[in-house]
């Protein structure tokens, strides 16, 4: 079961609303899914809003880009 989680590391820049015409500062947050059939990742979709890139971990094994 533990094999199946999967740590997100996820780059974001969420929109200023005052200025529409620009986007803040991106920030790094976290957060976890499962791998499903297909190779796929299931995750909560506040995780991967406004992305800019995803890397994931594997527990026990290194950092991947996904992104």
């Amino acid at each position: 079961m533990l094999k199946s989680v999967v740590k997100l590391f996820v780059q974001i820049s969420t929109p200023n609303y005052s200025m529409p015409w620009q986007m803040k500062r991106q920030q790094q947050v976290f957060g976890s899914g499962f791998v499903i059939s297909g190779r796929r990742i299931l995750t909560n979709g506040h995780v991967v809003a406004y992305q800019k890139s995803v890397s994931k971990q594997l527990q026990g094994f290194d950092q991947i880009d996904l992104l």
